[in-house]
């Protein structure tokens, strides 16, 4: 592997967006009731991020990849508004996205 091939973005995007449309079809019933919850949560405040949606609807399940969080907001429906500090004692107060729902599709 060339230092070129290590940085190369667009490669780096489309690999996300493969793993990212995989989980879709493996979690496809969760993801279901995470973005009910997660539109829901936005609806009430006017924005929302993970942490909120996990105590809407309880932790990930086990036999879920936890890149799975991921793929609840996906652009263009969702942007990211702001960070802030995960109160989630598991992410040891990692910076998450303040997400909006745009309806963008």
């Amino acid at each position: 592997m060339t230092q070129a091939s290590l940085f190369d973005q667009r490669a780096g995007e489309q690999a996300r967006d493969r793993a990212l449309d995989s989980l879709e079809l493996t979690a496809a019933e969760w993801l279901g009731g995470a973005r009910a919850a997660a539109r829901a949560l936005y609806l009430l405040s006017g924005r929302v991020t993970s942490d909120e949606v996990l105590a809407s609807v309880g932790p990930l399940p086990a036999h879920l990849h936890p890149n799975t969080m991921g793929v609840i907001f996906r652009p263009p429906l969702w942007e990211i508004v702001s960070y802030r500090k995960s109160s989630r004692k598991s992410r040891h107060a990692a910076r998450i996205g303040v997400w909006v729902y745009t309806g963008r599709e």
